[in-house]
């Protein structure tokens, strides 16, 4: 039974300049003026529908209001996608054939562009007989935002092209997952509503690529349990070589169920990463709060909380400064997929990542350890000269209980006595000023006093600043009323 060749398009309306024009999964996708898509819209509605045409959905006044309303040079997105349906087939059949290539264009444009692309963007859809334009026809391009990712973008093609099966829908399953947490996360902008869901999407996706590097995994814990097993049979326990090769066989087995059934998804991600060159004590810390977040949101516990601050949830949360963690998550799946691939998209957003983030406790643990803080300027310390480890960071982990207060005070206390306060180091001492303000040391206890009081003078730092400061550390559990009574008098 002969197949009948057709066509879906669908019209995507974009808020950004982009310009495309690539063929993938027999499937067209290109961007076209808004001017020249709406008189092809009035041509049609004028001369009715063409003979090659089966179906047009969505050529009504709001369509063409929508156009209207439209920059006549804005460009919008078509996606043109070839079916073969049957001589019995329903004209809506299309609809179920196209819809996985469909989704997983979106997903690419998604990830290319950061822009959240959805089923519901459609301005309008058209079915129509006949081919699309065969790949050979079209050069490949991707500009958006003036950013050429063309380069990126068929190395995605040539992969998808040239892998089998199993890796299609693995990078199929990635890039949807990840365009799922990308939409549930910018519906929870304002609202706070799927931050869990946003959360468990981005760390789905660290769990199924790391599974792809599970089988080298193994086979490199297998090459260090022979290695070790020949060292200590035969350099330590001196057995000779038949003897050795009996012992290594027996336990060799045992050694190496132990060690592979011992391996965590955290050891997992962290091998995956290392492979992918994004391992380093800062993507670790990452990835640790990430399982911890979602071991919180996965198993659930009780939420109820007697204050919250701004912005205030929905529900209570399972998960604490959960906002930014999601952003985190985000960039770092992103940049998972991309190193992948062997693609530069996501690059310039992990390295910004990177540089600031906050220094790994680790890091800062050895700080407090080796007591550097006793052998360096206070200059020194707030620039961070010694392993990056500033006053701020030994504040941030007091703040999430990790470091006590009384220590925190230890490492402090000759810092801010000894530094004069002004406009460049009075953010970095602000917080650990209101919450040193109580101390039962009397020279530490004044000057920080007096630094919020000199910061709030002259304005280095605003009264809303510092209520917010005290908000959080109440929320935190601090108990401060010096800054309480600054700010019930001011």
């Amino acid at each position: 039974m002969e197949n009948i060749k057709s066509k879906i398009q669908y019209y995507l309306r974009v808020h950004h300049h982009i310009e495309i024009n690539f063929f993938i999964l027999d499937s067209r996708v290109y961007t076209k003026k808004s001017i020249n898509i709406k008189e092809e819209l009035i041509l049609n509605m004028e001369e009715g529908l063409e003979t090659d045409t089966l179906l047009q959905i969505g050529i009504n006044s709001d369509i063409m209001s929508t156009l209207t309303d439209t920059d006549n040079e804005e460009n919008l997105i078509i996606i043109e996608i070839e079916c073969d349906l049957q001589s019995y087939s329903s004209h809506t059949e299309i609809f179920e054939k196209a819809r996985p290539r469909y989704l997983t264009i979106l997903s690419i444009l998604s990830f290319f562009t950061g822009e959240v692309f959805t089923v519901s963007q459609k301005m309008y859809t058209q079915l129509m007989l006949g081919n699309i334009y065969e790949n050979n026809q079209i050069n490949t391009l991707f500009i958006n935002n003036g950013i050429n990712k063309t380069e990126d973008l068929s190395k995605l093609i040539d992969f998808i092209n040239s892998s089998d099966k199993h890796n299609r829908m693995l990078i199929y399953s990635l890039l949807d997952r990840w365009r799922k947490g990308l939409y549930l996360q910018e519906e929870s902008e304002d609202t706070f509503l799927y931050n869990d869901e946003a959360l468990l999407a981005y760390y789905h996706i660290l769990e199924l690529l790391s599974s792809v590097y599970e089988s080298p995994l193994k086979k490199d814990v297998d090459e260090l349990c022979s290695n070790f097993l020949d060292k200590l049979l035969g350099d330590t326990y001196h057995l000779s070589k038949k003897i050795l090769e009996n012992e290594k066989l027996n336990k060799s087995k045992s050694l190496k169920d132990l060690l592979i059934s011992e391996i965590s998804i955290k050891i997992k991600i962290y091998y995956m990463l290392n492979k992918l060159k994004m391992l380093n004590n800062k993507s670790k810390e990452i990835v640790e709060k990430l399982i911890n977040d979602r071991n919180a949101v996965a198993h659930g516990r009780a939420v109820y909380q007697d204050n919250v601050i701004f912005p205030v949830p929905p529900f209570f949360p399972l998960v604490e400064d959960l906002f930014n963690e999601i952003e985190i998550a985000k960039i770092i799946s992103a940049r998972a997929i991309a190193s992948h691939l062997g693609l530069n998209t996501w690059k310039k957003e992990w390295t910004n990542l990177l540089r600031n983030f906050r220094v790994p406790y680790e890091v800062v643990q050895a700080f407090i350890e080796n007591k550097y803080y006793l052998n360096i300027s206070s200059e020194d310390f707030i620039n961070g000269k010694k392993h990056k480890v500033r006053p701020s960071d030994i504040y941030y982990y007091t703040v999430t209980r990790k470091i006590k207060l009384k220590k925190l005070e230890e490492i402090i206390c000759q810092i801010i006595i000894d530094t004069e306060i002004n406009e460049i180091n009075a953010l970095e001492f602000s917080g650990i000023s209101i919450l040193l303000s109580d101390s039962k040391n009397y020279v530490l206890c004044q000057k920080c006093r007096q630094i919020i009081k000199t910061s709030y003078d002259k304005n280095w730092i605003s009264h809303s600043e510092f209520r917010d400061m005290f908000l959080y550390l109440e929320y935190k559990k601090f108990n401060i009323n010096t800054i309480k009574n600054l700010l019930y008098t001011e």
